[in-house]
């Protein structure tokens, strides 16, 4: 079984955690947290000797700052000890592979619209570089901009509203970037884009960032020798 549990930026985005700190993190969050407390108790009371990390999306490819605290389940009876959490694989650094050339005009925002440059030193990867003034003249969730060239913020149901410079202007990031910065495949897209933008947006903010899955299943399919099917 695997789980996977939001951690809103609970650690450190630029660095991955050494063993020894998300060790700490992991029992902190056990005690602080009686459901994850309950699941991994109840895991070993089923049967099932439990294992879990932190793994952010931008350690396995994916470009963007998500992260989630995955934890499988495996049962005793079958487990041989072989299978570890996997370590990062390929460190992502831009999401401007995935953004389209040409956008409908209806994701730019409207002519004249102020950008607020943040006056904060930029300290970590996937950091807003300023905000655009709409109803208010303050950051928002609705109004924020990232740069192009740097990871994307934390996908979530609400991610088109996450704003980029193009053409000289600024526009949402669109339903088709976000699937692929999120990791699926180009193919898939065509079975979905008849969607409305709003059900596409939900499915990805409520779904995790492939790279981690994907490198999970590796490290299973080592330990148990799972064939290719």
């Amino acid at each position: 079984e695997i789980y996977t549990l939001s951690l809103h930026d609970a650690l450190p985005i630029f660095d991955y955690p050494s063993d020894a700190r998300q060790k700490k993190f992991l029992d902190d969050f056990r005690a602080s947290h009686p459901a994850f407390a309950s699941l991994l108790d109840n895991l070993n009371k089923w049967g099932y000797n439990s294992y879990s990390s932190i793994l952010k999306a931008y350690d396995f490819g994916n470009p963007t700052r998500r992260e989630r605290l995955f934890v499988i389940g495996i049962r005793k009876d079958k487990d041989n000890g072989k299978f570890k959490m996997p370590e990062p694989t390929e460190r992502a650094t831009t999401m401007a592979p995935y953004l389209l050339n040409e956008v409908d005009k209806k994701f730019f925002v409207k002519e004249g619209t102020v950008f607020r440059k943040s006056e904060a030193p930029r300290r970590n990867i996937g950091q807003r570089i300023g905000y655009l003034v709409k109803s208010v003249d303050k950051p928002k969730q609705d109004n924020l901009v990232y740069d192009r060239n740097d990871i994307a913020p934390t996908i979530t149901a609400a991610s088109t509203y996450y704003y980029i410079e193009d053409k000289g202007s600024f526009r949402r990031l669109v339903p088709e970037e976000l699937w692929g910065i999120s990791g699926y495949s180009k193919k898939d897209w065509e079975k979905i884009k008849s969607f409305s933008d709003f059900r596409i947006d939900q499915f990805i903010g409520n779904s995790i960032a492939l790279g981690p899955l994907k490198a999970i299943y590796s490290n299973l399919k080592e330990a148990f020798n799972w064939e290719e099917n």
